[in-house]
């Protein structure tokens, strides 16, 4: 008799030995600079067992259970109730218990001593996906065994109590603490060599993202790192550590990162100049006074267009220096410490852009003007990667450049159609080099145009 009861509970102790078996995946990602990515959700998808899985932040760890566990038994994986060690244990008096509760519903909890006999049974209502506190008392001193049933399921603890008050089990409430437990274990079927493929998502500089997907046979604990390849995590973000920054006159502007460099968000609105240069008002067609000039009649407000200048309004200069050709590098009209961006900085931003692929429409290297447009005050117009198209996709940088126009010759004109900003590069003593992006145009425009006219601002830091 001994020997076929032997036979019997071999079986079982190996059970139990493989139930205790699992692996666990810690997730994290990367950026195409290879700085922390904050993952949203992870997909768990496993190809030889045929089941998917999502886990979301703040959870980044899942723990696969090798075989059918003792305490779930026909599951297929890890348990969906479990109760942790009370704590303190051994305890005199009272001490606290946590249940994880995966699925949502009634719960019962018992307390009985080494002979069987309940000393207190705790009826719950309906408990929602969590991890729940309890505070239990007993009354006499001893080992007793603590178990959580729902819907056929088990899970138990032993407890040994010191000596205390009176047999109670009172609910607390829902645990503060991230549910790190419960959302770590799947009740999915999993052995070693099962072929397992993950897939992370993120929300990166306002926009959605997804990770390179990683295959493979899945046989011992690992961190898996998943690669957002096509995406600077610091982009479109407040400079580190200048969020804002304030002009000479006290107006104050939002910055933005891209690529590193560290650019104001807004164009400038100031009505005078640091060196003392700048006037209002002009014709459009005044070379040698610094102007600036509002584009009142422009729907925009004027917080978001800011002020249109001539370009020697830009530079705070006056006209004997006006057709210098070596402006590189100079403040102009911008705060201190930042500076008009000349042709190369310019080309510089435009060229990290467009070796991103998330900045590009259609994986069009030239494909950038949307990402660059803001979402708002743009004309509607049809065609492919177009700023006047979508425009809920447009401004995945988050440089938000805002349509607000120019002045030429005698009049304004284009607000709602195109953005127009000075470099700080002259050419050929009466022209200087300016950018432009348009509704109706899915690349970058640059050319050389008459210093008098009025064009958009943005600063860079030194």
């Amino acid at each position: 008799m001994k020997k076929h009861l032997l036979i019997v509970l071999a079986p079982l102790l190996a059970a139990a030995s493989l139930s205790a078996q699992t692996v666990s995946l810690q997730f994290t990602a990367r950026d195409a600079t290879d700085h922390y990515v904050q993952l949203d959700s992870v997909t768990i998808t496993n190809y030889t067992r045929s089941w998917q899985e999502t886990i979301f932040w703040p959870d980044t760890t899942l723990t696969l259970q090798i075989g059918v566990g003792i305490e779930d038994a026909g599951t297929g994986g890890m348990p969906s109730l479990k109760l942790s060690q009370n704590n303190p244990n051994p305890f005199s008096g009272m001490t606290e218990v946590e249940l994880s509760v995966a699925d949502k519903g009634e719960v019962t909890l018992e307390i009985s001593d080494i002979n069987g006999r309940i000393m207190e049974t705790f009826h719950g209502t309906s408990l929602q996906r969590g991890i729940h506190r309890f505070r239990v008392g007993l009354s006499t001193a001893g080992t007793y065994m603590m178990t959580a049933r729902q819907r056929g399921r088990a899970s138990s603890i032993k407890m040994v109590c010191n000596g205390g008050s009176s047999n109670n089990i009172e609910y607390v409430g829902l645990s503060t603490e991230p549910a790190s437990m419960l959302k770590s274990f799947t009740t999915k079927p999993f052995d070693l060599g099962d072929m397992m493929e993950y897939e992370g998502c993120a929300v990166v500089n306002g926009t959605e993202v997804v990770s390179q997907t990683v295959m493979q046979a899945q046989n011992a604990s690992e961190t898996v790192v998943l690669r957002f390849t096509g995406v600077v995590s610091g982009d479109g973000m407040p400079c580190p550590d200048a969020a804002t920054v304030t002009d000479h006159e006290g107006n104050v502007y939002n910055t933005v990162q891209i690529g590193g460099k560290c650019w104001t968000r807004e164009n400038m609105r100031c009505t005078t100049s640091p060196n003392g240069y700048l006037t209002a008002g002009g014709n459009l067609t005044s070379c040698y006074v610094a102007y600036y000039y509002d584009y009142s009649s422009s729907p925009i407000p004027l917080v978001d267009r800011g002020l249109l200048y001539n370009w020697a309004g830009a530079m705070d200069t006056t006209a004997t220096t006006y057709f210098s050709d070596s402006f590189i590098g100079r403040r102009g009209i911008c705060p201190a410490g930042w500076h008009v961006p000349d042709d190369d900085e310019w080309a510089n931003l435009f060229n990290y852009v467009s070796n991103i692929s998330a900045y590009r429409c259609n994986d069009n290297p030239s494909y950038i003007a949307k990402s660059l447009a803001s979402k708002q005050y743009w004309d509607t117009f049809s065609g492919n990667c177009v700023p006047g198209n979508n425009h809920d996709d447009n401004n995945t940088t988050g440089f938000s450049a805002v349509p607000a126009g120019g002045g030429q010759t005698t009049s304004f004109s284009s607000s709602g159609f195109e953005t127009l900003f000075w470099t700080s590069t002259s050419y050929n003593g009466a022209f200087a080099t300016h950018y432009s992006i348009a509704a109706i145009r899915a690349t970058i425009y640059k050319s050389d145009t008459n210093k008098q006219y009025g064009r958009s601002v943005r600063c860079l830091r030194d």
